[in-house]
């Protein structure tokens, strides 16, 4: 992989783009510009954290629609509820929540209706995840 980008930062050096790459090698930090090592060492934090959070929500939303197969149903029966779903699941399923449940006051679990709420015919009472 490094190769690879080591390739695409040459690539941008010579054709910038509006892409992140091209700005990170035109960005300065105190004055002096990253060189490869760094922009990689970068890359792979992103690469790593978004493969992360990808696995992360897709892993925990097939748990949560297993654990709740009304929801499951709801989604197969009618599509264009999917894309609520997909904003909501990550929230639902964050692997923080099992991991520190209680490290915030704000964070203990799922996020829950602080009043009484209603959308697309669902109705969520106070506390409810």
């Amino acid at each position: 992989m490094a190769g690879y980008l080591l390739g695409l930062i040459n690539e941008r050096r010579e054709r910038p783009t509006d892409d992140l790459l091209s700005r990170l090698i035109e960005a300065e930090v105190d004055g002096l510009k990253l060189n490869d090592i760094e922009i990689v060492a970068h890359f792979a934090q992103l690469m790593a954290g978004g493969n992360e959070t990808t696995r992360n929500a897709f892993a925990g939303g097939l748990l949560v629609l297993t654990e709740n197969p009304a929801q499951r149903s709801l989604l197969l029966d009618d599509p264009a509820l999917i894309g609520g779903a997909i904003e909501e699941i990550p929230a639902l399923a964050h692997p923080d929540h099992a991991q520190r449940p209680h490290r915030h006051p704000r964070h203990r679990g799922p996020r829950r209706a602080d009043r009484r709420r209603a959308a697309a015919g669902v109705v969520a009472r106070r506390r409810q995840p």
